[in-house]
């Protein structure tokens, strides 16, 4: 099998799971890390640098994953170290993890047929509806998607952080002046381990607390003691999809 074959083998199963715009986005993604990577098979990806590039909530990463893992498309083992680190797996039609007949290293994904090609770019292109983050910058012209599957991520992470920290100072300068702030480390765990609204809502309860600064230091562990208390008081699920920050 080889590179072409895996496309034709992604719209084989297209039709039987009908994918979605994140899960088409996450695959291609994959793909053209692998593939950047001299397909090294498996490899590791960052869960907070996706969810930061692409701009969604943990659960839609969680489902788009795990949609291509059903479709036998990827297989992943769940990192535990620092950075969150996934080590993915691109799968071929028999089931095994891919391996390149020997030759010169890829450049550019081949193109499909034009019905194929088509289909993508409005899958990929649809990903623009669920991008959102914490910047207000609603005149900046989006990239083609494309383009954007190949942005670095490092600079995507530290944009959205400067993004955050601005709406924190804004929307809740209590938070922004405790002794210890988010750091981007903690921020990129952050946004991997909960929802952009319940974070949004969290760090506004803790600015309206009056003895914030008296009695906490660290941004992140009160925020993290507040989460943890709401979580076993309310003993619900506190994600869902991505908001945006206004």
């Amino acid at each position: 099998m080889n590179y072409i074959e895996l496309i034709n083998q992604f719209w084989e199963k297209d039709v039987e799971y009908d994918f979605s715009a994140n899960e088409t986005a996450l695959y291609f993604y994959l793909m053209s890390v692998c593939n950047r990577l001299s397909w090294k098979n498996p490899f590791g990806v960052s869960s907070a640098m996706i969810v930061v590039k692409f701009g969604w909530g943990r659960t839609a990463f969680d489902n788009a994953k795990n949609k291509l893992k059903q479709a036998c498309l990827i297989d992943f083992k769940r990192g535990n170290g620092k950075g969150n680190v996934t080590e993915y797996s691109i799968i071929d039609g028999k089931g095994c993890v891919f391996k390149p007949p020997l030759q010169a290293p890829l450049q550019a994904p081949l193109q499909t047929d034009d019905k194929q090609k088509g289909c993508t770019i409005n899958k990929l292109n649809k990903t623009k509806t669920f991008k959102k983050s914490f910047s207000d910058e609603k005149d900046e012209k989006s990239p083609p998607a494309s383009e954007t599957l190949f942005v670095p991520v490092q600079t995507e992470l530290e944009k959205n952080f400067e993004a955050f920290r601005a709406w924190i100072e804004k929307n809740a300068p209590n938070v922004s002046r405790m002794k210890e702030p988010f750091t981007v480390e903690q921020y990129a765990k952050l946004i991997v381990d909960f929802d952009f609204e319940f974070i949004r809502k969290l760090l506004q309860n803790m600015h309206n607390w009056k003895d914030l600064n008296k009695k906490n230091v660290s941004a992140n562990l009160t925020f993290r003691k507040w989460a943890k208390q709401q979580k076993d008081e309310q003993k619900t699920d506190y994600t869902s999809d991505l908001y945006k920050f206004d």
